[in-house]
């Protein structure tokens, strides 16, 4: 073999190497540099500070035409929740300034078995009775949570042999003429309340009363208390009925009807 063809040689063994660590050995292809609209997108992504959240209403939202968009009033502007209790020799009661809902309604003539303390027939932990919505056409107003002005003030705080006395609870909406009213009368020497409600500025509303989940238990033998835990209720045609609630599944009476109330062994609330 001469120098020449070994010159030829050398050069095609040269090319075959190269060729061969390429393939086997790839080099690393770098990213296309990044362009400033892009970075500066990118950029806006991260940084950017989210739209807030529409607050949520505090107040139901009640217009005066099908035009017209009730204000919404922040939670800063709302007054503070109160209790406002009603006591007399034979009971004590507490409301709450928010809803009117009642959370405390105490015998103070009676003891319970199964705890130290007065007999409350309001459970322990639960949200408050007695809170009220309105049912207009396919919309609910719920009032159990807008912040009520009450009449007076302070409660009261009746002494035997007194006349009957009143405690009234108003709400009036910011921005419409809605108006809600219900008023309670208390006996120092009854237990029976009088209850009456007005609803001014909506078109033959329906009232819903929200009268909890049962009464408090106060037997030492629970599971024989829940036999005589139920409900009862006046039907405008077929009158006074009741139902235990240990027989029955959950299930809707349908009115109309002329009150309807919880009862247990002793109690109806």
């Amino acid at each position: 073999m001469n120098s020449q063809t070994r010159f030829v040689l050398a050069i095609t063994l040269m090319f075959l190497v190269m060729l061969t660590t390429n393939v086997l050995f790839p080099p690393v292809i770098p990213d296309a540099p990044a362009s400033p609209d892009s970075a500066s997108a990118e950029g806006a992504e991260v940084t950017a500070d989210r739209e807030p959240s529409e607050p949520v209403p505090t107040i139901p939202e009640v217009a005066t035409s099908p035009t017209a968009v009730p204000e919404r009033v922040e939670a800063e502007a709302l007054p503070e929740e109160r209790r406002v209790v009603v006591s007399s020799p034979l009971y004590r009661f507490e409301f709450s300034s928010f809803g009117a809902r009642l959370h405390a309604a105490e015998m103070t003539q009676f003891e319970p078995l199964n705890h130290d303390g007065l007999l409350d027939l309001i459970p322990a932990g639960a949200e408050g009775y007695l809170g009220q919505k309105l049912v207009v056409g396919s919309d609910t107003l719920d009032l159990s949570r807008v912040p009520f002005t009450v009449e007076p003030e302070g409660g009261l705080a009746l002494e035997a042999g007194e006349d009957a006395q009143r405690l009234r609870f108003t709400y009036q909406h910011p921005t419409s003429a809605f108006r809600f009213e219900t008023e309670y009368e208390f006996s120092p020497d009854e237990y029976t309340v009088r209850v009456s409600g007005t609803a001014s500025g909506l078109d033959r509303p329906l009232l819903l009363t929200d009268l909890g989940d049962g009464l408090a238990f106060a037997e030492a033998d629970s599971a024989m208390e829940v036999r005589e835990m139920g409900y009862v209720y006046n039907h405008v045609q077929e009158g006074i009925e009741e139902t235990i609630t240990s027989n029955t599944e959950r299930t809707i009476i349908e009115g109309p009807l002329l009150w309807g109330a919880l009862r247990n062994k002793f109690f109806l609330l």
